[in-house]
């Protein structure tokens, strides 16, 4: 292999796992806003494997993200079909955030609402 196929393999390597992020992004807000079921969204994110993803975020990193999409605790209660309550209790720690809704998070974090219009 030389130099020039070298760069293209690792230029085709970085846009699969662009691109494999990107389903598995799309795939958790399906599941997310119930758009597909529990054996769809484990087909899909079986299909197309991810490093393992960190499902952990406590309440000071939701609120962030939150106010960085510049959302009321009841605006992101109503997308996430959750109260405010249970916003405020992830927010102040007392409960713990569903994994699903962190990950929901953190593509929101990164891809902004509108991955949800």
């Amino acid at each position: 292999m030389n130099l020039r196929q070298l760069k293209e393999f690792k230029m085709s390597v970085k846009m699969s796992d662009a691109l494999r992020e990107s389903i598995n992004d799309i795939n958790e807000i399906l599941y997310a806003q119930k758009l597909i079921d529990k054996k769809e969204y484990e087909r899909v994110s079986a299909q197309f494997p991810m490093a393992a993803v960190s499902k952990e975020m406590d309440g000071r990193q939701f609120a962030q993200i939150r106010r960085k999409l510049n959302l009321s605790q009841a605006a992101l209660g109503q997308l996430l079909g959750t109260s405010v309550s249970t916003i405020s209790k992830w927010e102040c720690g007392k409960n713990p955030i569903i994994p699903s809704v962190i990950v929901l998070m953190n593509v929101l974090d990164k891809h902004g609402l509108a991955v949800l219009m």
